[in-house]
């Protein structure tokens, strides 16, 4: 029997419904807002309401002239059918299901349908009553909220920090794999646990809990935590705190995420030691742990402008060990280093603990006096050093004798300045080293013949640059990976007629106390600019040329406008110039030096930093410098085979310059061990005898014209 709806319903049609409920179901088929249709059991539609052809976008007469296979996606018609099996089969008078339709324009729709069936009297069923609401937008909604989900669960646990969700009890609910692996259990050990004892902060809630504090605030909170896990290892984590809001706006969750720092604290633990190993090295002497010349030129300075004020006199010594050398070539290093550390412990006990002792070369030690009554105590003291020092010295079993001699300068007398009260107790020092049987000698004017020789020197230098006696060697500058010569560094060196190659150590300091460093440092700098620009027109490969600037000429006015007069006349390329400026030069004056580099540097030109590690820089002044390059002084390079003090110097200044993007080079390496360390620990570049000694132009030119030569076999790649 089949029931005919809309006006072909009538009373007889449903027995048992009195006509007035027939009109009230009609009414309710016709303006239902969900779609509402009938159906029999080979799945044919018999009725269908405005509702379902407005959903799927067909007319009434279009609609009933499909099927329900018509209408259901493909990939569920397969459930449809099982429906439509089951109901005839008597397993159910009722469905409700989710699956997909076809709308007219192809596209699918979601339906949240329910069928009830009409069974006959012989129990089969005779038609079915549906009911279609839409849920694609829900459904669309649902998905959009289940990728969602997916990818903060997919962030959440693949994302490499610890993250847990706490309640306002401060029990965990959840955490995910990084916080499990940080805290070295399984993930499922954590929930119903307390946070706090995660982090070992005692039996509660820490005042300075930062869950706590992003409950009561409402934002995120903060703080720096250090735990010892259960096998003894140590975390810091940086933990930051969350809250989570409920639907009525209160904090009763929060959300902590947990960073390990440890590796990024104990990198700048072992930075910060080795910066203050590097500054104590720097004004202390590694052996006898005595100040070292920079910190005894810092404290006479305080010295003498103290004892100026108040008139009272000061007392130079400078104390030379004679016949140490034997010793050294003897008996070897170790027990030299033994005897040095003696002599130092031996000149403390000499004076009193507010005077100072310091160590200024490899066997001689300088003594400071401050307020010195009369001739008599000198006398007593030098004498007093000379008997300590005649006393034997032991040292693995071998006992050796030495004497002592000193050279004495008093202040105010023979000079006010530090640097000249040093220069003259050492050159009294040298009179009395002189004279056989050492002893003591205060320092006079008539005794020093070196002075008159100084001044011969001085009046020839003056002459120097214009007669052309002059002339610039060039020293290679090796790539420490590829063993290719990359650039030179310019050397001044003075051909003295009737003399030969003077010294730089013995005409350079003259230059520069006398200012005449100025004019020769101008032209050096010229020098090795027009040099460069002559391999360049040779053909031969530009390479970087290394100009020193004495600190007399850093620091005077218009440095920066001569490096660019300089660059402009001669045609030199700014970018393969590099200019190397001594530590100490720098820190004298730290604002003035600032201003000054910055203003070189913005013409292009490279700046490094010489003889790092010798002067007395704040590393953290150092950030401050626009460089690119750290020198590391030959004096720790000569002994990396043998120091591990020098080792460590040189391997922390190594490490210094790569956490600053600085580039590292070492100067004086004489030895395969010493380059093997370097290459070890990654120096970027090198120079020294074992690659070749300072050069003259056309020798250079000859080792340029090789450009594929390497210095030793490169790193492996």
């Amino acid at each position: 029997m089949m029931i005919q709806f809309a006006s072909k319903i009538t009373k007889t049609d449903l027995p048992g419904v009195e006509q007035h409920d027939m009109e009230g179901f009609r009414s309710i088929f016709e303006h239902a807002a969900a779609g509402m249709a009938t159906g029999l059991p080979d799945g044919s539609l018999q009725q269908v309401n405005p509702a379902l052809c407005q959903y799927l976008g067909y007319s009434r007469d279009d609609l009933l002239n499909l099927s329900v296979s018509d209408i259901t996606h493909p990939e569920d018609l397969d459930r449809t059918r099982t429906m439509f099996h089951e109901a005839w089969e008597g397993k159910c008078t009722a469905h409700q299901y989710q699956k997909r339709y076809l709308h007219k324009n192809g596209t699918s729709v979601w339906g949240l349908t329910t069928v009830a069936w009409v069974r006959d009297g012989a129990g089969l069923p005779s038609y079915c009553v549906a009911l279609i609401q839409d849920i694609t937008a829900h459904k669309a909604a649902n998905e959009a909220l289940a990728a969602r989900e997916e990818i903060y669960r997919t962030l959440v646990e693949n994302i490499d920090l610890g993250i847990a969700l706490v309640d306002e009890n401060h029990k965990i609910l959840m955490v995910n794999s990084a916080r499990a692996r940080m805290f070295g259990r399984p993930a499922e050990c954590f929930p119903e646990k307390h946070c706090f004892q995660e982090f070992q902060q005692g039996p509660g809630i820490c005042e300075d809990c930062p869950g706590a504090r992003a409950l009561r605030t409402g934002r995120a909170e903060s703080r720096t935590i250090e735990v010892m896990l259960a096998d003894g290892q140590r975390l810091v984590t940086r933990i930051q705190s969350f809250p989570v809001f409920n639907a009525k706006g209160r904090a009763d969750r929060f959300i902590e995420v947990c960073e390990d720092i440890t590796p990024q604290m104990e990198a700048e633990q072992n930075l910060r030691a080795s910066r203050e190993r590097l500054e104590y090295l720097s004004h202390y002497d590694q052996l006898t742990h005595l100040p070292n010349r920079f910190l005894l030129m810092d404290r006479l300075l305080q010295i003498t402008s103290k004892a100026q004020r108040s008139g009272a006199r000061a007392l130079m010594l400078v104390v030379g060990l004679n016949r140490f050398k034997r010793i050294n070539e003897t008996l070897g290093h170790e027990i030299g280093d033994q005897v040095l550390a003696e002599a130092g412990r031996r000149l403390q006990e000499c004076v009193r603990h507010s005077d100072t002792v310091a160590r200024i070369g490899s066997c001689e030690f300088a003594l400071v006096l401050e307020d010195i009554k009369d001739f008599r105590s000198d006398v007593v003291l030098a004498e007093k050093i000379i008997q300590s020092c005649r006393q034997p010295f032991i040292a693995e079993g071998q006992e050796m004798f030495l004497s002592a001699s000193i050279g004495i300068s008093q202040f105010p007398e023979d000079g006010q300045a530090p640097g000249a009260l040093l220069k003259a107790a050492e050159v009294a020092l040298s009179k009395v080293k002189s004279e056989p049987g050492g002893g003591y000698r205060f320092y006079t004017a008539d005794l020093d013949a070196r002075a008159r020789e100084l001044l011969q020197m001085e009046s020839c230098l003056a002459k120097a640059v214009e007669q052309g006696e002059l002339q610039l060697y060039y020293q290679p500058l090796v790539d420490l990976k590829s063993g290719r010569l990359f650039g030179v560094e310019s050397l001044l060196r003075w051909q003295r007629p009737g003399h030969g190659l003077v010294s730089p150590g013995e005409f350079i300091p003259l230059a520069e106390s006398t200012g005449l460093i100025l004019p020769i440092g101008e032209w050096a700098l010229r020098a090795a600019c027009e040099q460069a620009v002559v391999w360049k027109n040779q053909g031969l490969p530009p390479i970087l040329m290394a100009a020193n600037i004495s600190p007399r000429q850093f620091h005077q006015p218009g440095l920066a406008e001569q490096v660019k007069r300089t660059l402009q006349e001669t045609g030199m390329d700014p970018q393969f110039l590099e200019i190397e400026i001594t530590e100490s030069t720098i820190m004298s004056n730290l604002d003035q030096a600032i201003r000054t580099m910055r203003e070189i540097n913005s013409l292009g030109v490279r700046l490094a930093i010489d003889d790092f590690g010798t002067g007395y820089s704040s590393l953290g002044a150092l950030k401050l410098f626009p460089i690119h390059k750290l020198k590391i002084d030959q004096t720790f390079v000569c002994n990396l085979a043998t120091d591990s003090n020098d080792a460590a110097i040189t391997a922390s200044v190594i490490a210094l310059a790569k956490s600053m993007k600085l580039e590292v080079i070492a100067e004086g390496i004489e030895t395969e061990e010493q380059l093997a360390f370097l290459r070890k620990k990654k120096c970027h570049q090198g120079q020294g005898y074992l690659f070749s000694r300072p050069i003259p132009a056309v020798e250079c030119t000859a080792l340029l014209t090789q450009p594929k030569k390497r210095f030793f076999r490169p790193i492996d790649v």
